[in-house]
């Protein structure tokens, strides 16, 4: 980077359960280089990491730009461990081995690299990381209700009611006079933005709008409006540069939507675990393994640790890689506990279950409203109702709203 440049800096979760600030970052870079920088703050190879910002995934080795993304100074992300089976010993040991040599021994970060926030000293999502690392002294905090005097006695302050203050578009926004589709305002001194699927919506709306999804678990965004002619709703999707932009969100706001879009789109997506070790969030490269390797535990002088993918306890039968030993360890992934304990609704006037896994990625969907074909992040496309796939851009089962014979709940998934 060249002197005097403007620099990132990007909030890393997902190590050890802590959050990392990564300084110094170009915004003219490379995702390459954010990937090989969080590889190197954390000692964990970049092959097997998933970055993950919103619910996308930084593709490595393309060199493609930070811009692909969308993303912006203080952009939060998430590194998802890729974990190997423990197949046999000299197998896991060889891994190990590998790592030990491919990084030097884990010391911690300098200020001038990375500080790592420890768990007790991260707020709630919509607050700031701790202040230390804005270098803020909150010691001694001004905003107290009152003042206490040597005399003890506690002066009063006048409560003053502060009227919040609008959100106002930039001017590159395209606004209209059209009313919100959700609160019906039609002021003319403060005009709608125009979404990219010609629906208006005010930015106060927007944000109440897509927090409310995200409050529901959701990490996708769609349009609510109905249209008056037949009460079909427009459901066309914005992304969340859209929102971020058109809800004219605080850089409070947009930590608070893109940690809770990445996590929501975490622990739906193909049953995402947090190492039983050190918190890490993880992945299992080979779907069917139960006995599994944290590479973040094992690194450096730390002996081997392995753990059971189904009961998250320490693998304890070292002769087995199916069955780990722990009392009371069924085996069995949770997903399926959630497709058999999930409520029933109607579809299309048919009963079935409220909760799918797609038979393509085994992501966990759960029907909400409309019609029973649906769309999967991972680019399959299925009938809720009777679970098959389309096929070359055809459906078997018949329209959108044609009922079909219901599927009965799923006792597999993909990989199994």
């Amino acid at each position: 980077m060249s002197e005097g440049k403007d620099v990132w800096q990007f909030f890393v979760y997902g190590i050890g359960g802590n959050c990392r600030v990564m300084h110094d970052i170009d915004p003219e870079g490379t995702i390459d280089a954010v990937i090989d920088k969080i590889s190197e703050m954390n000692g964990i190879p970049a092959t097997t990491m998933r970055i993950l910002y919103t619910s996308k995934q930084l593709e490595y080795g393309f060199k493609h730009p930070l811009s692909k993304y969308n993303m912006t100074n203080s952009s939060n992300l998430f590194v998802v461990l890729r974990l190997r089976g423990g197949q046999d010993r000299p197998s896991i040991r060889r891994i190990i081995q590998q790592m030990r040599s491919s990084f030097l021994p884990h010391v911690p970060q300098t200020p001038d690299d990375a500080h790592e926030v420890r768990p007790d000293t991260v707020g709630t999502e919509s607050e700031h990381i701790h202040s230390s690392i804005e270098g803020v002294d909150y010691e001694d905090n001004d905003d107290q209700e009152g003042v206490v005097e040597e005399t003890g006695v506690v002066e009063e302050t006048e409560v003053v009611e502060v009227e919040p203050v609008r959100k106002m578009h930039d001017p590159l926004t395209p606004l209209t006079e059209q009313p919100d589709m959700i609160t019906w305002d039609d002021d003319k001194d403060f005009l709608r933005a125009r979404m990219p699927c010609g629906h208006a919506i005010g930015p106060e709306s927007l944000t109440a709008y897509c927090r409310s999804l995200l409050t529901a678990g959701k990490f996708e965004f769609f349009c609510p409006y109905i249209f008056p002619a037949n009460n079909a709703i427009c459901r066309k999707k914005w992304d969340f540069y859209i929102v971020r932009r058109y809800g004219v969100l605080t850089p409070d706001e947009i930590k608070e939507f893109e940690i809770k879009i990445t996590e929501n789109y975490m622990r739906k997506a193909m049953g995402l675990q947090d190492c039983p070790g050190c918190k890490t969030i993880c992945e299992r490269m080979n779907k069917k393994d139960k006995r599994m390797v944290c590479p973040y535990c094992s690194k450096g002088p730390n002996p081997t640790f392995e753990f059971c993918w189904m009961c998250l306890k320490t693998w304890k039968s070292m002769n087995s890689i199916t069955e780990c030993g722990n009392e009371g360890c069924s085996g069995r992934d949770p997903r399926l506990d959630i497709l058999e304990e999930c409520l029933k609704k109607k579809v299309v006037g048919v009963m079935c279950p409220s909760t799918r896994a797609c038979p393509a990625c085994g992501l966990l969907i759960e029907h909400t409203e409309a019609c029973k074909h649906m769309a999967c992040p991972c680019g399959g496309q299925f009938c809720f109702i009777c679970l098959k796939q389309q096929t070359n851009g055809s459906w078997t089962c018949g329209d959108f709203d044609t009922p079909c014979t219901v599927a009965p709940v799923q006792t597999d998934l993909p990989g199994q």
